[in-house]
């Protein structure tokens, strides 16, 4: 239901169409109220997701708790196996309801990681 508002918001307003300021705030406003209606247990992820177009891309193997978030595990396992990030200290800036952290500390295994 929520990707399903996020979808119908991003076709109502296009990105391209609004400046900055008014879009940071109308987004800004359907962050606070959809974080205040959805337990953070729903929704962990605040990303659209990935996909590779590749078939031979490396996927993450996933436990049978992350499968709802498939996608959006794969975009964080993309981006953050870019580097070998393994036993560094990691900062995640941006990180939303923290899924994505909480899967890099889980699977990627950094010394430390804050976000």
């Amino acid at each position: 239901m929520l990707s399903n508002l996020y979808l119908l918001l991003t076709r109502l307003f296009p990105l391209e169409n609004w400046n900055p300021r008014p879009r940071a705030m109308i987004w800004a406003f359907v962050y606070r109220w959809s974080t205040r209606i959805f337990p953070m247990k729903d929704w962990q992820f605040m990303n659209f997701g990935y996909a590779p177009l590749d078939d031979e891309a490396e996927m993450p193997e996933l436990e049978k708790i992350d499968l709802n978030d498939r996608y959006h595990i794969q975009r964080y396992h993309y981006v953050a196996s870019l580097v070998d990030i393994r036993n560094l200290n990691v900062l995640e800036v941006g990180s939303g309801r923290e899924g994505g952290a909480v899967y890099i500390k889980r699977h990627i295994q950094p010394r430390h990681l804050v976000a």
